[in-house]
């Protein structure tokens, strides 16, 4: 069966971009990271193999700071990859971001950079996702694979910044032919209000807090 995501344009050219994956535990949003990144020879930041790394010990249960922490350090590795690579899509993986400091913090950390924020929400029934659950025990997945606290101890909160919502019960190949289509969409959309005038002074190195604006400024 051909392709059917060969016939969408894949986002390149000079055009910087952070693609976040949000969603619930279990709504695929590490399956449809992992196809962007391909697809767009992007950077996969994935806050859970960062966190197997920091906090080796943890068994998937860590807390909310050390998860914060985790994801500090995939927001300062995007700084860098922005400024080593000027065209850079990044792609974010790994936290929910149902709560909205969370996000908010992704819209300032963004705007600090003068990058795109693409926030594509992945969503299932709660049927499929327990089913998906028992197929990862069957497969005895590492445990950290499982969702941890920042997951799934507190009430989601709705998503209410500019995002695409993507139903993960659709065939693979449509999931991520939408998902590149939205971003194709956006990066045009960017691209437009760059070419009247807008511009961007290119990203300097982060010293400070992105989830916490002023906390551990360098003097």
């Amino acid at each position: 069966m051909k392709d059917p995501t060969k016939k969408t344009l894949v986002v390149q050219g000079e055009q910087q971009m952070i693609v976040v994956l949000a969603g619930l535990p279990l709504t695929g949003k590490s399956t449809i990271a992992r196809q962007l990144a391909g697809k767009l020879d992007a950077v996969l930041l994935d806050k859970l193999a960062l966190r197997e790394c920091l906090f080796p010990a943890s068994h998937g249960r860590v807390s909310r700071e050390q998860n914060d922490y985790v994801l500090e350090i995939a927001l300062h590795a995007a700084v860098w990859h922005f400024e080593t690579a000027p065209g850079r899509v990044v792609v974010l993986d790994g936290r929910p971001f149902t709560r909205a400091s969370d996000v908010r913090a992704l819209r300032r950390f963004a705007s600090g950079l003068g990058q795109p924020l693409q926030i594509i929400e992945c969503v299932c029934p709660e049927d499929v996702a327990t089913e998906r659950l028992m197929a990862r025990h069957r497969r005895q997945t590492s445990p950290t694979a499982d969702p941890g606290p920042d997951q799934c101890d507190e009430a989601p909160e709705a998503i209410t910044e500019p995002k695409f919502v993507l139903d993960t019960t659709l065939p693979p190949w449509r999931c991520l032919s939408l998902a590149l289509r939205f971003l194709e969409q956006n990066q045009a959309t960017v691209q437009a209000g760059q070419d009247q005038g807008s511009h961007c002074e290119p990203p300097t190195r982060a010293r400070t807090s992105h989830l916490n604006p002023g906390a551990g400024a360098t003097k």
